[in-house]
């Protein structure tokens, strides 16, 4: 296997590595001039031939003379600039030859020197390109980094509508069920010509009323394969693309250390044009959760293979989509179908549960939602099994692998059966260390010898690197100590010097005024601090009042002005302005609050015109914030009630001085005509 560390036996063939690094003020995209690297061969760890300067012509020719079994680079974009161009590049390259990116990949990539120093490779100074090299390919012959490879080849076949119809028209609805119906229709010809032709597909679609509005198939073959089965369409009701996925999509494969245990995972699946993926262990435990458009098969397997051995694939309907079934069938495993579909809100308390055990799990969407709770039903349905599989495991005085006996009473073995194949496992494994012959025996022994001089060799050279730092420091330690005596010195010879001294006296003084200075300074700020935390959540608090409702902003003012009434009309605050002044309030301001019918908020009501109303801000809950004044909204009711009053007394005031009126004109009257004077309306309504 690729990156794996080759056994050095005379009677295997030896490791060629080739490691290479550019140089500096080259780059792989230069239209103008050849990219040139460095260049070192290694074979069984060994260096056999450098170059300091290669072009990469020369590159590619020196290859082919070597064949190296590895290709070493710290970033495979050094050779070419794009995942299309690399794809091509392969083709150059001697067949077996692999490259590998020795600083990881992904999320998990580090620095050349971190990724060295790790493998136990030593790392001193700055990293010339030949060093650089070097470095990448013993990195990649103890087997660390990770090998370039590409995506199997696969064709997209997409059916969808012929042309665009625009909205609007009687006959809307009836070209768009006759365009969903036709696209059904090829989708289902199609299906069928795969199915005739015994092609591996996966197929996603989206249903709509009286058809599909669209769908995709995946086909695992070649475009080439598809020739006189299945061709481009367009017409005015469907179009049928297909598209060849060429290898020209690359993935960079971490090799992961075989540690003698194999995880079980449970796959839940929410399949359609978006597609989302859930893993959990035997435990319950989630290990993933993904969402991504247009996945297929070999994108799933991909990216499920280094959690564990699947021994479940799930599906949240009772009724599994068929990219469901040909997944647990390609695995082999068994399909977890519910009884019924599950419902949205028994999805959600599925998951709600999962994030309070679990809360660093992230659910981006309702794909990954679904796949997740599906995961998870699968698993509640063997847990108890789970369960007594591992107490019954632990019971057993010698070691047996738990993982293991789980994964075997997932698929479908009891409990007894799976700890009986373990426990043969073992003893068959003791019987075969038994019938080794000795001379096998040794041979094997000599190999862990050798490993074991390589291991005394490595850490021997640590051991150096140890002590020379422990020298370093030890001059380091002896010069502290001089110091620390020349210092002590200094203190005895200043308190001899300034022994009873006022100098001194007034300098320690000075220095116990500053501290109780700073302690004061210190004391407001956290004094300060406090007031602007209470300050921050009384504005916090104030906030959750006014989105609730509980507060209005009032438009506040020192004085009053004309432009105060606009300002109110056209700024949306309720029509009452608060007047810190009101003494700055003329008739002729009192006369174009009532025509806008706008009252005033003052804090010390005094009678200013009877033509307004004027409350007291007093009797309100209020908070002023800066200058801006927040009062409770049943100043708006009292407000109103206010205006009702000034309405009312206004029609008495008319009512009154008609009567007046007209009683004067009595009074004119019968003085004229010489009557005797009657009782006025006033005393009639006395009587």
């Amino acid at each position: 296997m690729c990156g794996e560390k080759m056994n050095k036996s005379n009677n295997e063939k030896k490791t060629i590595i080739a490691g290479v690094d550019i140089l500096p003020g080259y780059s792989p995209s230069s239209s103008n001039k050849q990219p040139h690297y460095a260049l070192v061969f290694l074979k069984d760890g060994e260096v056999i031939d450098s170059y300091d300067d290669v072009s990469f012509a020369r590159l590619i020719r020196l290859l082919w003379e070597y064949k190296p079994d590895i290709l070493a680079i710290d970033n495979v974009f050094e050779l070419k600039e794009t995942v299309s161009e690399l794809s091509k590049l392969l083709s150059l390259f001697p067949p077996n030859t692999k490259i590998v990116q020795v600083t990881g990949w992904g999320p998990e990539a580090v620095n050349i020197k971190t990724v060295a120093r790790n493998l136990g490779i030593e790392v001193h100074g700055k990293l010339s390109p030949q060093k650089t090299a070097y470095l990448a390919a013993m990195i990649a012959w103890k087997g660390g980094g990770a090998t370039l490879r590409l995506l199997e080849e696969k064709t997209k076949i997409i059916v969808t509508k012929g042309r665009s119809v625009s909205h609007g028209g009687m006959s809307y609805n009836r070209f768009m069920r006759s365009i969903r119906a036709a696209i059904l229709a090829t989708t289902k010809e199609i299906k069928r010509i795969l199915d005739k032709n015994k092609f591996d597909y996966d197929v996603t679609f989206k249903k709509s009323m009286g058809g599909l509005e669209r769908s995709v198939f995946i086909v695992y073959a070649p475009r080439e394969k598809l020739y006189g089965l299945i061709r481009p369409v367009k017409n005015k009701s469907v179009r049928v693309i297909i598209r060849p996925i060429y290898r020209e999509k690359i993935v960079l494969e971490t090799p992961r250390k075989k540690t003698g245990k194999s995880r079980g995972i449970i796959i839940g699946l929410d399949p359609g044009i978006y597609t989302g993926v859930a893993a959990i262990d035997l435990d319950g435990t989630p290990l993933m959760t993904f969402s991504s458009k247009n996945l297929d098969r070999a994108d799933i397997l991909g990216m499920v293979s280094g959690l564990g051995r699947v021994v479940m694939v799930a599906t949240d309907v009772s009724k599994p989509p068929a990219n469901v079934k040909k997944l647990a069938a390609t695995l082999n495993v068994q399909l977890y179908v519910p009884d019924r579909d599950l419902s949205t809100e028994e999805k959600q308390e599925i998951v709600r549960d999962i994030k309070a055990k679990y809360p660093w799990i992230e659910i981006d969407d309702t794909h990954e939602r679904d796949a997740l709770a599906a995961a998870y039903k699968a698993y509640l349905t063997i847990r108890d099994k789970m369960i007594q599989a591992e107490a019954k495991a632990s019971e057993m005085t010698f070691p047996i692998n738990v993982d293991r006996v789980k994964i075997m009473v997932a698929m479908g073995a009891s409990i007894a059966e799976a700890i009986e194949h373990e426990i043969e496992k073992t003893v068959s494994m003791v019987k075969e260390e038994v019938r080794t012959p000795r001379k096998e025996r040794r041979k094997k022994s000599m190999v862990n010898e050798k490993e074991l001089m390589d291991k005394i060799e490595n850490l021997t050279k640590k051991i150096k690197v140890l002590e020379a730092e422990k020298r370093r420091l030890i001059e380091q330690l002896d010069l502290y100590r001089k110091r620390v005596e020349e210092l002590e010195l200094e203190l005895r010879t200043i308190k001899t010097t300034h022994s009873g001294s006022e100098k001194l006296a007034r300098r320690i003084y000075l220095l116990e005024q500053e501290n109780k200075d700073l302690s004061a300074r210190l004391k407001k700020a956290l004094d300060e601090l406090s007031r602007v935390k209470n300050e921050r959540d009384r504005i916090v608090e104030l906030a959750k009042k006014i989105v609730h409702g509980k507060y209005l902003n009032v438009l506040s003012s020192d004085v009053f002005t004309p432009s105060l009434i606009s300002m109110v009309r056209n700024n949306g605050y309720p029509p009452i302005i608060y007047i810190r002044n009101p003494g700055s309030l003329l008739v002729e301001h009192a006369l174009l609050l009532k025509q806008e019918r706008i009252g005033l908020l003052i804090e010390k009501p005094h009678r200013i015109y009877d033509e307004i109303p004027v409350l007291d801000l007093s009797r309100y809950d209020h908070v002023f914030l800066g200058d801006e004044l927040f009062v409770e909204p049943r100043i708006i009711d009292d407000l109103e009630k206010a205006w009702e009053e000034i309405r009312r007394k206004e029609e008495e005031d008319k009512f009154v001085r008609l009567v007046k009126l007209i009683e004067d004109y009595k009074r004119e009257r019968m003085k004229r005509l010489g009557l005797k004077k009657e009782p006025s309306l006033w005393e009639f309504d006395n009587k």
